[in-house]
């Protein structure tokens, strides 16, 4: 089947199986609340293939000009990841919000590459960051 691109439902994150790097968030992927907030936060899609959620990204809006990019992406995922790219980048460039920050897990190289990719410059190193007390990088998008 087709890859398609959906608005965000709390169904498209109970039809995702989280890729190992990003198991640390995998408690609050399978919280109902967390995700409808995400979705009420900014803008949220999942892209779908076959019933299953390849990933699920979006940005969460602070106030106008200032937003944070997230995405959690499924085991499937690699066959996927250049269009996958192809399409956050496409969202990215028509924001008109003037900043968007985005934080990796300081051990997750690719995710640190696919940062790069996207365009966002690292910005530092925040300690005991993450859900578990992990350290992350900062990095932002600024037109």
């Amino acid at each position: 089947g087709m890859i398609i691109v959906e608005q965000l439902t709390v169904a498209h994150a109970k039809a995702m199986k989280i890729q190992e790097a990003q198991v640390s968030v995998g408690p609050l992927i399978e919280c109902d609340d967390y995700i409808s907030s995400l979705i009420a936060a900014g803008p949220a899609y999942a892209m779908v293939k076959d019933g299953e959620t390849i990933i699920m990204a979006g940005v969460s809006i602070f106030w106008k000009g200032r937003a944070f990019g997230w995405a959690t992406v499924s085991r499937q995922a690699g066959p996927y990841m250049r269009r996958i790219t192809t399409e956050v980048r496409k969202f990215l460039e028509s924001s008109d919000i003037k900043r968007i920050e985005t934080a990796v897990d300081c051990r997750f190289e690719a995710g640190h590459r696919w940062a790069d990719l996207l365009g966002f410059t690292y910005e530092g190193t925040m300690k005991a960051w993450g859900p578990q007390g992990n350290d992350f990088d900062m990095y932002a998008r600024v037109k």
